[in-house]
């Protein structure tokens, strides 16, 4: 997984993640949240009322923003 190849830490990863989220959307503040918690694409939808095809593909790009900031 992404996060166990780049972060030493799970600290180290909810740090990044915080440094992430500082810079996003509103949106995209909710699904770096349901990543920290761990929260299913299928229940971060129900719960965002979005699509998990939706959420798929900001998870995808947030982890893109991540890999390019460190």
């Amino acid at each position: 997984e992404f996060r166990r190849v780049l972060f030493r830490s799970e600290i180290e990863w909810k740090l990044e993640l915080k440094k992430l989220k500082d810079k996003s959307s509103p949106m995209e503040c909710h699904i770096i949240d349901g990543m920290v918690w761990e929260i299913s694409d299928v229940e971060l939808a129900d719960l965002l009322h979005v699509s998990r095809q939706y959420i798929n593909r900001k998870r995808r790009q947030l982890m893109k923003r991540l890999k390019d900031q460190i």
